[in-house]
């Protein structure tokens, strides 16, 4: 469980990091939130995502996202972000949403390699009778 969170805080820590340092520089919102997203598909490549991080990750942005927007700081939020009801679900989907395709994918990859395996596996016994 350590672990999970470790993920799901790094990872989020990472996103905000980035979000922060391109608003900041460019003063551009629009920019800043895509650029921190591209950003989080670097993350779930280096390290494997599992379902429960996902979860964690989208639950751990939305929980952010609140603080922010209760707090007024807007450091992840704007004034505009209050008036959306379902903003919270957009911030941990789009959060998610790297970390769930990548997962996806890894799956996926790892399903054709043991398709792979078990096909060579009986076409070398057919070769080979007597192995």
């Amino acid at each position: 469980m350590r672990r999970n969170l470790l993920y799901a805080g790094a990872y989020n820590i990472l996103a905000a990091t980035n979000f922060s340092i391109v608003y900041y520089i460019s003063n551009d919102y629009e920019k800043a939130n895509f650029l921190a997203f591209a950003i989080s598909w670097i993350f779930p490549i280096l390290w494997r995502p599992s379902f429960f991080r996902i979860l964690l990750s989208a639950a751990l942005a939305s929980l952010l996202f609140s603080v922010d927007l209760q707090q007024e700081w807007y450091w992840i939020s704007n004034e505009k972000s209050a008036e959306v009801e379902w903003m919270y679900w957009v911030v941990g989907i789009s959060s998610a949403a790297p970390l769930t395709f990548i997962w996806l994918c890894q799956q996926a990859w790892a399903l054709l390699g043991r398709r792979h395996a078990s096909r060579e596996k009986r076409r070398k016994a057919y070769k080979n009778p007597s192995a």
